[in-house]
């Protein structure tokens, strides 16, 4: 808290005027930057015209909001920072945004899968999409802002894709 507060140029009575605890701040601007990648993310979504330029609009967003300002993607997807809130945080981010990948694919391709393996797929790629982002903040995979966007968006719609040519052919041969 006092390093927060000298940073900050804060008394530490003005801190637990707005604050409970340091944890309190956390979960705060956690679900700050949570919500402003949504917003991003799901603004970029909607402006595409195919499932590819869809995903790689919302990926790019979120890429290119993490890329401005990396504290925001350590907050994020760095293990480094591991504590109960962020855990807990993490936790409700991925079912959000897993969540929302069903919701956003359901609304553009005609898949019929069940809902375990659709939840399942859903989780598989958030939790991939944010292991990757982790790497590249972290120095581990080097990549170009635009090199990771276009490997997200591959592994992204890959499934899709396959089933997507799964049904075509099954429909295509009389199955």
């Amino acid at each position: 808290m006092r390093g927060v507060c000298r940073r900050a140029g804060l008394t530490a009575r003005y801190f637990y005027e707005s604050f409970e605890s340091v944890d309190q701040l956390v979960g705060v601007v956690y679900d700050e930057v949570i919500e402003e990648i949504t917003h991003s993310g799901l603004a970029a979504f909607s402006e595409g015209a195919t499932m590819r330029s869809k995903v790689s609009g919302a990926v790019a967003a979120i890429v290119d909001l993490i890329d401005r300002d990396r504290r925001k993607g350590r907050l994020l997807f760095s293990q480094a920072l591991l504590s109960p809130v962020i855990a807990a945080k993490r936790m409700e981010s991925t079912a959000l945004f897993a969540g929302l990948t069903l919701q956003s694919t359901s609304s553009i391709l005609d898949v019929h899968v069940g809902p375990a393996q659709a939840t399942g797929v859903a989780h598989y790629q958030v939790g991939g999409l944010s292991r990757l982002l982790a790497a590249w903040l972290e120095g581990d995979v080097e990549l170009s802002q635009s090199d990771v966007v276009d490997l997200s968006v591959a592994l992204l719609v890959s499934p899709a894709e396959i089933l997507e040519k799964s049904l075509s052919h099954g429909s295509a041969d009389g199955e």
